[in-house]
């Protein structure tokens, strides 16, 4: 007998959850947060189960929702009991409700292969059979954690990198959160002077930090006193940590601080038994950035795509 499923609209979190955890970007939590943005969390439930079987989170900008705005991906969430039918019903559903809030395009940022490497392609093809175009494609970079050292994945050229940045006497120091500050304050000059975007502000920052202490961690990189290389790193998943905002300074570009950086971040994940670590797309304002992706390649990553889908409605 098949399942009749309920799609309903959760204007706050649902007594039930999804099964299994979601990544911190689609939790409740995390969507309520972002006060200053409408939201609408779509979800398909099992009646006679009790639980929630699909759900997926917008954010409204203007006359666009997008899944979503404030984090690097959204998307849509299935379990196994959903079939194509079903998705496709609900997908209506959504586009429906959100056109009689005067909302004209939906934006789906899909999350990368990592993060639910069941779903990824499923979803994927589902959204596409639905009318959702990939607007969007970007290579996005992971680092897979195994019981290699860091200096046996990485390219000889980045190896005597590494080994140089140590005869400096380079230091790491992991900063307690109270210190959140300094270190953006730092990664943002870094990027300023690089012409790199920095598309997260101090507030936005310490807002997720106190809603999220054990999720974030900021780490650096410092020769002789002077911090040289700093980055923010995010446990999005028990099993990933995505390292979201790295940046060095350019005047010790011959020292590769990153390289020594990265190498005590995957140990810091190794040590908490993560699998990946995320290295974010390598492009800027979807601008594939070729010396960016040459570097992750060298570091020893894997690429999967990371898709943007488009409807008009």
């Amino acid at each position: 007998m098949s399942i009749k499923f309920e799609f309903i609209i959760a204007a706050s979190p649902p007594r039930f959850r999804f099964p299994g955890k979601l990544c911190l970007y689609n939790s409740p939590e995390y969507i309520k947060l972002w006060h200053e943005f409408e939201n609408f969390t779509f979800l398909i439930v099992n009646p006679e189960r009790d639980k929630i079987a699909g759900q997926i989170n917008f954010q409204i900008k203007e006359y666009t929702a997008i899944s979503l705005s404030t984090a690097p991906f959204g998307s849509l969430y299935i379990s196994d009991e959903v079939d194509f039918e079903t998705v496709s019903k609900f997908m209506d559903f959504v586009e429906f409700h959100l056109k009689t809030q005067g909302i004209r395009e939906i934006i789906i940022k899909h999350y990368p292969g990592i993060y639910h490497p069941q779903l990824h392609e499923k979803v994927a093809a589902m959204l596409a059979l639905n009318g959702y175009k990939a607007s969007t494609i970007d290579l996005n970079h992971v680092i897979q954690i195994s019981n290699n050292s860091f200096d046996r994945i990485i390219h000889p050229m980045e190896k005597r990198n590494l080994i140089k940045s140590k005869k400096t006497g380079i230091i790491f120091t992991d900063h307690p959160n109270t210190e959140a500050e300094m270190v953006f304050n730092g990664i943002e000059s870094f990027r300023r002077a690089r012409k790199i975007p920095v598309n997260i502000d101090l507030k936005s920052i310490m807002r997720l930090v106190d809603k999220f202490p054990d999720n974030y961690s900021f780490f650096s990189a410092s020769i002789e006193n002077d911090m040289v290389a700093a980055t923010i790193c995010v446990e999005v998943k028990d099993s990933v940590l995505y390292n979201f905002l790295p940046a060095h300074n350019s005047a010790y570009n011959t020292f590769s601080p990153l390289v020594f950086l990265l190498e005590q971040i995957y140990n810091y994940a190794s040590v908490k038994a993560m699998e990946y670590i995320d290295l974010g797309v390598s492009s800027i304002n979807n601008d594939p950035q070729k010396g960016l992706i040459r570097f992750k390649e060298r570091l020893g990553s894997i690429s999967f795509s990371k898709l943007t889908f488009l409807k008009e409605i």
